[in-house]
Parts: structure tokens; C-alpha cells; sequence
């Protein structure tokens, strides 16, 4: 039985005060004891018996006096006294020891973690109160958020480092290559140099809206929005996609719902054969939008990270900033929803969105 750090103590205190008060108790009956010995030793049992019948005899009761007197001295109760005392804080160090050492644990574990150790936790202890293990548990947690942190930042930091250094090596080399007369200062040059600024573009955007968002500081302006005609405005860019959609509304913000589903898609368009259908159905209180693609599937390993900055499947073909699904994902979360991806068992995998239905509406477009 788990005890509060309260409770802990009161025990503690009760168990010493009584340990002390039982010892004392024990320590007179003690002196007791050894008066009635040394009493019946200098009178003889057979007078002792009659003075303790009543029989008066003056030497015989001042005898008993005299050595009653010496096992009551101040002496005697003092060294009782200091007996308890010992008792008592014998028994509070034993029951104050598992809190030491857990605390212990805490100092040394904070220690490490402020010399740069993110790996070190405090170690469980079997015996402590509530409280303390609640908060080792909760320091424990912390510090592996920490690390995870920066874990994370090193590894955005070396990813993006890598998808910056890709189109300006592009750029540079183009560039040098220009001014050495090496490739011609034409059309086609000029616009492998735009579609090189405009990914670096992309990714610049793409870094700023996520960090705005983990920080808390993005802003969406929702308001009710028929999903299914903001999804047909964004497929006549794709007209290959077919499309099956329920008229759905939702409390959302159109140009970053536009954003997500635009990702989706695109992400279909350059990693996974093409998207070929989306379709917008109601699921209980949720509109749930699914955008299917051609690619060869997704592991259960990949679909855990596939949302994670500039995380990439392996073999999987297209460029890009390594950041549009991670944007997927902070825009629905934004908007209270979630974003998974499974493996379709005939080929390829899906998207899925959900979000909360607003109210039902009648779509303004024809299908």
C-alpha cells in the first residue's frame, strides 16, 4: 500500500512516539522489578510478605524506601528517558531512509542531467511516498522529452542542411557554368534555375509555418466550409483523379485545409505513381477525406514516420522539401482532427483526414 508523503510522515512520528512511550513503559516495569528483587533480598521473603500485608515494622519499610528511592532517582529516569529518545530516532531514521534515498537519486540524476547527461533517469525504488515517485516519474519523462528534442533538432538540422545544400549546389553550378560559358544563358537554363529557387521557396515556407505552429503561433481563421466543393476547385488541377464526395461542411480554415489536401495530392503525384481517386464520406460526427495512390504500399515501420520532418521511404522517387506531410499533419491537428496512412490490400496506400462534421450541407457544385 502506496502511502502520501503526509501520511508517510505521520506514520513515521506515530510509530516513534509510540516505540518511545512503550520503552519507557517496559523501563519502569524494569526498575520494578529489580527493586521488588533487591527489596525481598534485604528484608527475607517472610518479612517482606508481612510488610506488604501490612504488618508495620519501621526498619523493614524504611529499607524498602531507600531502595525504592534508588531505582527512582533522577539518574535512573533520565538514562530511561534517553533510552526512548534513541528508540524514537532509531525508528524515524529507518522509516525517513527510503525517502533519502529516493531524494538522493533525484539530486544525483538533476546533477547529470545539468553536466549535459540527457541519458540518465532516476532509478525506482520499491519503498516511497506517492508524491516523490509521481515526481521522478514526471523528471524521468521530462528529461527523455528533452532528449527527444534534441535528438530531433540535430537530425533537422543535418536533414536540412542536406535539402538546402541539393538546389543551391543546382544553382551555384548552373550559375558558374553560365558565366564560364560552359552551359548557354537560355530559357530552358533559366527555368531549371526558377523551379531551383521556387523548392528552396517551398522549404523556407513549409520550416516557417511548422515551427510557427509547434510554437503555438499560428493562426487559422476557421469558419464553416463546404469541404466537398473546396476538395472539386482543388482536383481540376488534376484531372486525372477521380473523385466520390458526400456534401459535407466543417469548421475550417479553406486556405490551409486547401494546403493539406494540395500536399496530399502532390505527394501522391511525385513519391507514388499518382493519385488515382479521393473520395469525402461521413463516418458518425466526422467528414473522413481519403486520398488513394499507385505506389507499391507503405511498411507499418514507415506509416509510423512518414509524417516526421524530411523523413523519406526508401527507394521512393521525386523530389521535394521532405517537409509537405509533416505540414498534413500540423494543419489537421490544427483544425482537431488526425491524419493516418495505411497499406490498400490491392496495391498502394491511403491517406485518411478526419474531421468534425459542422452540420450537413447541400454542395453548390454539380459533381
Amino acid at each position: 500500500m502506496k502511502l502520501g508523503l503526509r501520511n508517510w510522515l505521520l506514520a513515521v512520528a506515530g510509530v516513534a512516539a509510540m516505540a518511545a512511550l512503550v520503552t519507557l513503559i517496559l523501563y519502569f516495569l524494569g526498575l520494578e522489578m529489580l527493586a521488588y528483587r533487591d527489596s525481598r533480598a534485604a528484608l527475607g521473603p517472610e518479612l517482606y510478605d508481612r510488610v506488604m500485608a501490612g504488618e508495620m515494622a519501621p526498619e523493614a519499610l524504611q529499607t524498602l524506601d531507600e531502595i525504592y528511592l534508588f531505582y527512582m532517582s533522577y539518574w535512573f529516569m533520565a538514562f530511561g528517558f534517553l533510552i526512548a529518545f534513541v528508540v524514537a530516532a532509531v525508528i524515524g531514521w529507518l522509516g525517513a531512509t527510503p525517502l533519502l534515498r529516493h531524494v538522493t537519486g533525484l539530486r544525483d540524476t538533476a546533477a547529470s542531467v545539468r553536466d549535459g547527461n540527457l541519458a540518465a533517469r532516476v532509478p525506482s525504488y520499491r519503498a516511497s511516498a506517492t508524491e516523490i515517485e509521481r515526481f521522478s516519474r514526471d523528471f524521468n519523462m521530462l528529461i527523455a522529452r528533452v532528449e527527444r528534442a534534441e535528438r530531433e533538432s540535430r537530425e533537422s538540422a543535418a536533414a536540412l542542411a542536406h535539402e538546402l545544400r541539393t538546389p543551391l549546389t543546382v544553382i551555384n553550378g548552373r550559375l558558374q557554368g553560365m558565366l564560364d560559358g560552359v552551359f548557354p544563358s537560355d530559357r530552358s537554363g533559366l527555368e531549371l534555375l526558377q523551379r531551383q529557387v521556387e523548392l528552396l521557396s517551398r522549404l523556407v515556407e513549409d520550416l516557417r509555418f511548422l515551427t510557427l505552429f509547434e510554437a503555438g503561433r499560428m493562426a487559422f481563421h476557421a469558419r464553416p466550409l463546404a469541404l466537398d466543393d473546396l476538395i472539386r476547385e482543388i482536383l481540376f488541377a488534376y484531372p486525372g483523379v477521380t473523385a466520390a464526395l458526400a456534401p459535407l461542411q466543417v469548421q475550417g480554415d479553406p486556405e490551409r485545409l486547401t494546403q493539406a489536401i494540395v500536399a496530399l495530392i502532390d505527394n501522391a503525384q511525385r513519391h507514388a505513381g499518382g493519385a488515382d481517386r479521393v473520395e469525402l464520406v461521413h463516418d458518425g460526427r466526422e467528414a473522413v477525406l481519403r486520398v488513394f495512390d499507385n505506389g507499391s504500399g507503405i511498411s507499418e515501420s514507415d506509416a509510423q514516420r512518414v509524417f516526421d520532418r524530411f523523413f523519406r521511404i526508401e527507394g521512393s522517387a521525386g523530389d521535394g522539401s521532405g517537409l509537405g506531410l509533416s505540414v498534413v499533419r500540423a494543419v489537421v491537428r490544427g483544425h482537431g482532427g488526425t491524419v493516418q496512412i495505411r497499406a490498400r490490400p490491392e496495391g498502394g496506400s491511403v491517406f485518411e483526414i478526419r474531421l468534425s462534421l459542422h452540420e450537413p450541407v447541400v454542395s453548390t457544385k454539380s459533381p
